[in-house]
């Protein structure tokens, strides 16, 4: 048990690029993520972008869906549009968060059923045609008829920050996961993780979103989740905590 930090460095007969570092925190105790009794485990992720304008925003399905399956998918647009329509079975995580009206954050999820019966891809429709970027991840594990162990918590900065704090939550349920993440308001802005938790998917281009995660093996108390973006930029950010079957 204890904190960490890793640091990853590709090279080829070119030269090495720039150090990658996360910070990650081992628990005694409790299910480990992706394994064990009532764990959720953290599965594939997806993601589209359109650079130039356009409504439709179509995500893929991630590989490897079960039975059971939650999905979250994370969109930010450009020019902070409405909503128009939502695929069948979707239903919003938080409510939109708008960076005044440079951008908007949208957050839905869905609980797969029947995951043979699942569409190739999930398509939303902006009221306005913009650039957007979106990320999906999928979860197994996940109480299905509560897949929430938490409410919502959210953050939004109109002027630009080099960091972003989503006040905390409380989990009830040992076990439950934090999901969370960031819409920054640009194209191509780096995004570091909360201390503590792991990126699933960081899509790029057109604008930035990012979905992120840490195990809770016991409720409680979450603390402040703080998002780094570099460099700095409008932002919004969420978090809500997931709830083991």
């Amino acid at each position: 048990a204890g904190t960490y930090t890793v640091r990853l460095i590709a090279s080829n007969a070119a030269g090495a690029g720039a150090p990658a570092t996360r910070t990650i925190t081992v628990t005694a105790g409790g299910p480990p993520p992706g394994g064990g009794a009532g764990a959720i485990t953290v599965g594939a992720s997806a993601q589209s972008v359109s650079r130039t304008a356009a409504t439709a925003v179509s995500v893929p399905r991630p590989a490897g869906l079960v039975d059971g399956d939650v999905l979250i998918v994370s969109i930010t647009a450009d020019d902070a549009p409405s909503m128009g329509s939502v695929p069948a079975g979707w239903s919003p995580v938080v409510n939109p968060l708008s960076m005044g009206s440079s951008a908007r954050l949208f957050v839905y999820y869905r609980v797969v059923a029947a995951a043979a019966a699942e569409p190739a891809s999930y398509t939303w429709t902006l009221g306005t045609a913009v650039k957007w970027n979106a990320a999906v991840t999928a979860f197994s594990g996940v109480d299905n008829g509560t897949p929430f162990d938490t409410a919502a918590s959210t953050a939004v900065q109109t002027g630009r920050v080099a960091s972003l704090a989503v006040p905390g939550v409380t989990t009830v349920t040992p076990g439950a996961l934090l999901v969370g993440g960031v819409g920054p308001n640009d194209d191509a802005v780096s995004v570091t993780a909360p201390a503590g938790w792991t990126e699933s998917v960081e899509s790029g281009g057109a604008q930035v979103t990012e979905l992120a995660w840490q195990a809770r093996p016991t409720a409680g108390a979450t603390g402040t989740a703080s998002w780094g973006i570099s460099p700095a930029e409008q932002v919004a950010g969420w978090l809500r905590a997931l709830r083991p079957a």
